[in-house]
Formats: C-alpha cells, structure tokens, sequence
C-alpha cells in the first residue's frame, strides 16, 4: 500500500513539472518572456531546498531556519525547525508511531540543547562507490572521519570500509581445516590453505574490511569506478544515530534531509559504529 502512495505521489510531482513546463512554453509562443508565477514557485523551491551539509548543520543547530517558518515568539521554533529537516515523503509513509518517535527526538535535541558539531568524533561520512572486480562492478562503501592534523588543519580521514560481505568478496565461514599435527611437517597442507585462507582464520578473529580492501587495491585486484551518492552518520544526540542524504527533487522538501533515524543506546553506539566502519 505504501509503495502505491509513493508511486502516486511521484506521479503527481511529474504531471506538476509537465503543466508548469507546458504553461511556460504556451507563455512564450504567445509573446510572454517570462511568467512570474512559475519564477516565483521556484524561487520558494530553491530557498526551502537545503543546499549543503553546512546549511543543514546551521538549521538544525538554529543558526538559520527554513523560510517559511514564523520566527516571531514561537517558543517552539527549533523544534520545528529540526521537523523540517527530516525526508518526508519517506517519513509521512510510516504509522503514528514512528511519526511520535521522530517529534520525540526533536524535543529531546532542544532539550538538551545538541549542537552538531562536524569536528566531532561521532561523525562519519559513508561514500557509496562502485569498484570493478574480476570484470564486474560490485558496491564497497568507504567510510571517512573528519580528522584534525595540526591547529585548525582539517583533512578527510579514510577510517573504514563495508560492504565486502554483501558482495560476497569476503568469507565469514572459518571452515577450512589444518591437521593438528601439521607442525611436526612444517605445515606442508599450507601451500593449498593459501588459496583460500580466509577460510582458515581463527574464529576468534575477524578480517578489517579496510585492510582487506586495501591489500585488493594495491594488488590491482579492486579499482575504483565511482562514488554514487554520500551518507553522513551522526551520532551525537544522546540515545539517537540518524543519517542524511541528499534528495534531489522538485519540492520544498528537498537537499540535505535525515533519511533514517535509529534509537540506539549510549552503550550499543559502539556497536553500530564498528558495524558503519566494517570492523
């Protein structure tokens, strides 16, 4: 059902572009340069549309606020202001429970007064990138941290890498087996363990996705493709992992936008952050 609402509404924006595209051009065949009624539906498009991450971070941290809020005595400005910021046409398909969930967790950022920081440790950037292997094209994402070299010096960081298990380019199945006695012989099986020998790593590890993709690339095995599209992870609100990405349509709600907002506990933060980082 949910999937027929978004296809409809996707629908309705392309027959909106259709009329409004028509109307200019039956403008202009009859003499008219300009229609200022489809310059203005623009104009509040482009100003609603948040255009960058920093504008995001400016909006949410109440520095600057979507145009078509009130900013006269409304004590619950930012609060709206942060509701704005969220990727509706995902979010209006979900039940009122998630809906209550997503002004809980605006009130809580106003609360406790969290500000988004992009100095912060709790910051990640995921590049969704396409990378050729053996002739084909498979999807690894490289994960970077904003890392402070010296003073106010800045550089993106590559701290981690994922997707290596989707695309089946890294064993998790430890089931390769090497005689137990294999080191009277100066472990002779080794020579054919080497072929494979994710499969002999002990259970008690786990192969870094980042070293493994590091080691493919300097071999020549992996090249990169392209970079598709970037997720930005913020883990700095108390109780909350959310992620933004940037929804380029025709609609005041639109740019930067939060796409996914996760509850997780202070203590499982950890966990999905080594999950983000392929550890």
């Amino acid at each position: 059902m949910f999937g027929g609402i978004k296809t409809m509404t996707k629908l309705f924006d392309k027959i909106c572009i259709v009329l409004l595209l028509t109307n200019i051009f039956v403008n202009c065949k009859s003499g008219f340069s300009q229609d200022t009624r489809i310059n203005s539906y623009l104009d509040d498009i482009n100003s609603a549309h948040v255009t960058s991450l920093e504008e995001f971070m400016q909006r949410f941290n109440a520095e600057t606020f979507h145009p078509e809020l009130n900013l006269d005595n409304d004590k619950n400005l930012r609060i709206r202001s942060i509701l704005t910021l969220f990727d509706w046409q995902e979010y209006r398909a979900q039940d009122s429970v998630v809906v209550s969930q997503v002004v809980k967790f605006a009130e809580s950022v106003c609360h406790d007064s969290i500000l988004l920081n992009i100095e912060d440790s709790s910051f990640y950037a995921e590049a969704c990138c396409l990378f050729s292997y053996k002739d084909k094209e498979i999807p690894i994402n490289l994960v970077f941290e904003y890392e402070n070299i010296r003073d106010d010096y800045y550089r993106w960081a590559v701290a981690g890498a994922n997707g290596l298990k989707n695309c089946n380019l890294l064993d998790t199945i430890y089931d390769g087996y090497i005689n137990p006695v294999q080191h009277e012989l100066h472990f002779s099986e080794l020579h054919a363990a080497c072929e494979d020998l994710n499969k002999y790593i002990s259970i008690s590890k786990e192969v870094d996705q980042l070293s493994f993709v590091l080691g493919m690339i300097k071999t020549g095995q992996l090249n990169f493709v392209a970079c598709n599209k970037v997720l930005f992870h913020f883990a700095q609100v108390p109780g909350y992992v959310f992620v933004v990405d940037k929804k380029n349509r025709l609609d005041r709600n639109s740019g930067y936008l939060i796409s996914k907002l996760i509850r997780v506990e202070e203590l499982q933060k950890g966990h999905y952050i080594n999950q983000l980082l392929g550890k």
